[in-house]
């Protein structure tokens, strides 16, 4: 899936034949710097964008804004947290937020554009106390509850199954051994391609079934009546949801889909994406590779 940014940005910093402010200016700098980092892997990418955030917008002074200037702020800071999965830039974009409803300055899509940035980053409670108390305003996203494993440790990497969809569970990520991880999304025709292809291949379909394991992006909606019906039609293919991503050592790349082959539990090969040819040659070589 071609990479983008997650929310509407590069808003034009002036309106009419005004000078721009330098609180414009500034987020107009954020914007093209933001739009700069589509290339990097994503641990570059969160650093990049919390650094320029940190040196263009975080001395701004949220409630000395002119209305225009607050909302392109408030979207870059929803971005900015967003891409770089950082929580304290997520507050500073709730203040805005805050200060947007203080003003009677919101739109409707500010609403589930701020809880969606709660439930990229996990939090879930807070996602849940912000439809409570902004629900009647605008349509979003019902929360599920979240029942977690026992045993669970927080040092390794996790998941979240899907029980149905009202229902997760947290729990550790099997690792060890030889496997393949597949990052897919249950909406993206790339993913959809790859799937079929692997499927009609017979010796694809056989070690897949064995040896993959499916693992869903974060994103600003967990979907999850498209994850319950990709599970029941697909079980071979069961697709989990990432909890944390900087918690998965090797993975650089959340992009739909990619190919993550392990041996004995060790990152080993890489095959990103799924062009029009496919990339069955290179599935069947990775699995020749790694499976001696």
């Amino acid at each position: 899936m071609v990479r983008a940014l997650l929310l509407a940005l590069l808003f034009a910093t002036t309106a009419g034949d005004a000078p721009p402010s330098d609180a414009s200016r500034r987020i107009e700098r954020f914007n093209l710097e933001i739009g700069a980092t589509g290339l990097l892997d994503d641990a570059q990418r969160a650093k990049a964008i919390r650094d320029s955030f940190h040196q263009a917008l975080s001395t701004l002074d949220i409630g000395a804004l002119r209305d225009e200037e607050l909302k392109r702020f408030f979207v870059a800071a929803l971005n900015a947290s967003s891409l770089a999965r950082d929580r304290s830039i997520a507050l500073v974009a709730r203040r805005a937020f805050d200060e947007l409803d203080a003003r009677h300055a919101l739109a409707e899509k500010d609403y589930g554009n701020m809880q969606g940035l709660y439930i990229r980053l996990r939090e879930f409670d807070a996602a849940r106390g912000f439809r409570e108390a902004f629900g009647p305003r605008a349509s979003m996203e019902e929360v599920p509850s979240v029942d977690i494993a026992p045993n669970f440790d927080a040092a390794r990497p996790s998941q979240f199954a899907v029980i149905d969809a009202q229902h997760l569970l947290l729990r550790n990520a099997p690792t060890s051994g030889d496997f393949v991880l597949v990052i897919a999304d249950p909406a993206c025709h790339f993913t959809r391609d790859a799937v079929i292809s692997i499927t009609d291949d017979p010796q694809l379909h056989a070690y897949f079934a064995q040896h993959s394991k499916w693992l869903a992006p974060d994103g600003l909606s967990l979907r999850l009546d498209e994850m319950v019906d990709w599970n029941r039609a697909l079980p071979d293919y069961a697709l989990s949801l990432v909890n944390d991503v900087h918690a998965w050592d090797g993975v650089d790349y959340w992009d739909t889909p990619t190919f993550y082959f392990y041996e004995g539990g060790r990152g080993a090969l890489t095959i990103r994406g799924w062009p029009p040819a496919g990339h069955l040659a290179e599935l069947k070589e990775a699995i020749r590779q790694t499976d001696r």
